[in-house]
C-alpha cells in the first residue's frame, strides 16, 4: 500500500507557456492548501489569511480553481496558477490527485516545486504516477506499457498501436484466450475430483476443440509481432551501392535537409550516417553506408566493414546503380558480398540523365542481370529514381510502405497486435506449450492436461500484470519518464 504523496512535472523541462505540477497521495490537497491561495493575491500579507487554508480540500472531484501559489515561509507569491482537483478513486493514479498549472518558465518551475517538497511531498520516481495506477487496479500491466509507448510515438503508426493497447485491446484478447482455458480448467478439476457424478463428464471432442481454438489464436498472435515490431520501433532502410551511386543525395532528398556531405568525388562518405524520418505515418530509420568496393584506404575499408555489417539489421536495401555507369556488371558485383536476409529494392539512381525512351529497357536488365549475379536473394521490382528532379520518389515510397505493410493499411484495422518483446516471448512460449498439449492430448491423463493449462494461462497472465513478480514490473516502470 502506497501511503505517501509524490510529485513531480508532468510536463517537460525547459521554458514552455506553462508547466503542470502534479501530486498524488492521501495528502496532496492538503499539501497543496499549504501553498496555493485562491482568488486575487491580497493586498497586505495578513498571516492570519494563509493560516487555516481548506480551499483544495473542499474542492469537489473534477474542478478548477484560480490563484497563487506562494512560499508559506516569506508569504511571497509565485506565480498565477489554476489548480484542478481530482478525488480518489477517479483520478489518473486511482488517489487523491491535485494539477497545478503555472507559466512555464524555470525560475518558478523550481521555485513551486521547492515549496510542495517542503510542504511534505517527495519527489516522484520514474514511472510512479503510472505505477500507482497500476498497483491501484486503473490500468493492467500491458496498457501502463503502452502509455509510454504513446509518449515516445514518432509516427501515426505507433501513436494508433500504443493507443488501441491503452485502450485495452491486447488485454482484452488475451482474457479472450485465457478465461476458456480457466473454464477447461474448472471442468477438469470436477471430472478429476467428482468422477461419479454426471456434471463431471468431460467430452473428449470438446476438450480438443477448446484446445485447437486456443492453439489457433495464439499462433496467429505470435505471427502479428513482425508487423507490430516494425510498428513500434519502426523500419530500418539502408542504402547501398558503389561510390558516387547517389545514396547521400537519396538520404537528403528522404530526409527533406542536406543531412549528409555530397560532391562527386567518389567515397566521400566515410561512416555510416543514420537520419530518423517519417513517411507516411511509419517511423523509419534511413542509413546512408560508405561506397562498396575494394580499397586500400584504411578508413575507407573501416567504413566499408560497417556498410556490411549494417545490412545485417536492415528491414529492406535500396541497392544504387548509378545511370551513368560505365560498368553495370562491376556494379551488380557488389551483390555477391551480401549475406542478409533483407528484400533489395534495386534503384536506376540519377535516372534524369537517362533518356526516357530507354528506361524501360534499362530497368528489365537491371532485373534480369540482378537475379542472375546474387541467386537466392529476394528481388523487389527496380524503381528509377532521380535526387535531382525528384522523379521516382513518390513511388519509392509507396513501395516502402507497401512492402512493410503487406499491400493493406493494417494499422487501421480491428486487429491485435503484438509490438513489444515482451508480450511476444510470453505468447510464444504460451502457444508453444499449447501445441505440446494438442499433440500429446490422447495420452496424457486429466491431471496432467489440468496442470499444464494451469501453466499456459498463469503464462498468458503475466502480460496483463496477473501474475507477475515485482522485479518485473519495477523494471518496465523504471524506464519511463520522471512525471508520468
Amino acid at each position: 500500500m502506497i501511503n505517501d504523496t509524490c510529485v513531480a512535472y508532468a510536463t517537460p523541462a525547459g521554458q514552455a507557456g506553462l508547466a503542470v505540477l502534479r501530486l498524488s497521495g492521501g495528502t496532496a490537497a492538503q499539501i497543496a492548501d499549504r501553498v496555493f491561495y485562491p482568488g486575487s493575491w491580497p493586498a497586505k500579507n495578513y498571516r492570519s489569511a494563509f493560516s487555516s487554508l481548506t480551499t483544495v480540500r473542499r474542492m469537489r472531484g473534477y474542478t478548477c480553481r484560480f490563484g497563487h501559489v506562494f512560499d508559506p515561509e516569506d508569504l511571497k507569491p509565485i506565480d498565477e496558477a489554476v489548480l484542478t482537483r481530482f478525488v480518489a478513486p477517479r483520478s489518473y493514479t486511482g488517489e487523491d490527485v491535485v494539477e497545478i498549472s503555472i507559466h512555464g518558465g524555470q525560475a518558478v518551475r523550481n521555485a513551486l516545486l521547492q515549496v510542495v517538497v517542503k510542504a511534505g511531498a517527495r519527489l516522484a520516481e520514474p514511472g510512479e504516477f503510472t505505477r500507482r495506477a497500476f498497483l491501484n487496479g486503473k490500468l493492467d500491466l500491458a496498457q501502463a506499457e503502452a502509455v509510454m509507448d504513446l509518449i515516445n510515438a514518432e509516427a501515426d503508426s505507433r501513436a494508433e498501436a500504443a493507443l488501441g493497447q491503452l485502450q485495452g485491446k491486447l488485454s482484452s484478447y488475451i482474457h479472450e484466450i485465457r478465461e476458456p482455458l480457466l473454464s477447461t480448467m474448472a471442468k477438469l478439476e470436477l471430472a478429476i475430483q467428482y468422477p461419479e457424478h454426471e456434471e463431471s463428464v468431460i467430452s473428449p471432442e470438446s476438450l480438443r476443440k477448446d484446445i485447437e481454438t486456443a492453439t489457433e489464436k495464439l499462433t496467429a498472435l505470435v505471427a502479428t509481432y513482425h508487423d507490430g515490431r516494425v510498428i513500434r520501433d519502426g523500419l530500418c532502410v539502408l542504402l547501398a551501392g558503389r561510390p558516387n551511386s547517389g545514396k547521400s543525395t537519396l538520404l537528403n532528398t528522404l530526409s527533406g535537409y542536406d543531412r549528409a556531405i555530397v560532391t562527386d568525388i567518389p567515397g566521400t562518405t566515410r561512416d555510416t550516417i543514420e537520419e530518423r524520418i517519417n513517411l507516411s505515418g511509419h517511423a523509419i530509420t534511413v542509413i546512408d553506408t560508405a561506397g562498396l568496393r575494394a580499397t586500400t584506404d584504411t578508413v575507407e575499408r573501416l567504413g566499408v566493414d560497417r556498410s556490411l555489417k549494417a545490412m545485417q539489421k536492415a528491414d529492406l536495401i535500396l541497392w544504387l546503380f548509378p545511370s551513368d555507369s560505365k560498368s553495370l556488371s562491376e556494379d551488380l558485383a557488389e551483390l555477391k558480398n551480401f549475406s542478409g536476409n533483407a528484400p533489395i529494392l534495386p534503384l536506376i539512381s540519377k535516372a534524369d540523365l537517362l533518356n526516357p525512351s530507354d528506361l524501360p529497357s534499362y530497368l528489365e536488365n537491371l532485373r534480369i542481370e540482378a537475379t542472375h549475379v546474387a541467386i537466392g536473394l529476394e528481388f523487389l521490382p527496380p524503381i528509377a529514381v532521380s535526387g535531382l528532379d525528384k522523379s521516382g520518389i513518390e513511388q519509392l515510397i509507396k513501395q516502402i510502405i507497401k512492402l512493410f505493410s503487406n499491400g493493406e493499411r493494417i494499422l487501421h484495422s480491428d486487429g491485435v497486435l503484438l509490438t513489444a518483446e515482451r508480450h511476444f516471448l510470453i505468447v510464444k512460449k504460451a502457444a508453444e506449450l499449447m501445441c505440446d498439449l494438442k499433440r500429446d492430448l490422447t495420452e496424457l491423463p486429466l491431471d496432467i492436461i489440468s496442470l499444464m493449462l494451469q501453466n499456459i494461462a498463469e503464462t498468458l497472465a503475466e502480460i496483463t500484470g496477473e501474475n507477475v513478480t515485482d522485479e518485473v514490473w519495477r523494471e518496465i516502470f523504471a524506464n519511463f519518464c520522471v512525471g508520468k
